[in-house]
């Protein structure tokens, strides 16, 4: 209950793609993250081209407030949004997508609260084995229209 209004975690591929259709949506593609967290002008984080440790819940942020990172409620970086107006495409937990990684796997983008300012530019991407699930890892959903 006292994170009810943080992302969900420790669910593996299988899990976040069942959640998704069970709620009537579906994960994003590969695509449609980069997109999401991008805009059109392909910024290299959403809020712009420069790191800013105020705009997303990374390991430097809690560095500097001098505490042991944790996930944080959704929206609670507004400098943070993406062009789109979409709040933790960087940094919170890294996201599950419905598309395969090149390598094998499932593709994840977004970075976390474990990772560098690298993992959390809008076009990074990592391969991840689906049936795994940690704390930091989550999903969220989208809708085709």
């Amino acid at each position: 209950a006292a994170k009810a209004d943080h992302p969900g975690g420790y669910e593996n591929w299988e899990k976040a793609k069942a959640f998704g259709g069970w709620a009537g949506n579906r994960l994003p593609t590969d695509a449609e993250g980069g997109k999401g967290a991008r805009g059109t002008d392909g910024r290299m984080f959403p809020w712009g081209d420069e790191f800013a440790t105020a705009n997303a819940n990374t390991p430097v942020r809690w560095q500097e407030i001098g505490q042991f990172g944790d996930t944080t409620p959704v929206g609670a970086f507004e400098a943070g949004k993406s062009p789109y107006g979409v709040y933790d495409m960087s940094g919170n937990v890294w996201e599950w997508t419905a598309s395969d990684h090149e390598h094998g796997g499932k593709v994840q983008r977004g970075g976390s609260w474990r990772n560098n300012a690298i993992s959390q530019r809008s076009g990074h991407r990592i391969l991840s084995n689906p049936i795994y699930r940690y704390h930091y890892v989550g999903f969220r959903c989208a809708r085709s229209e």
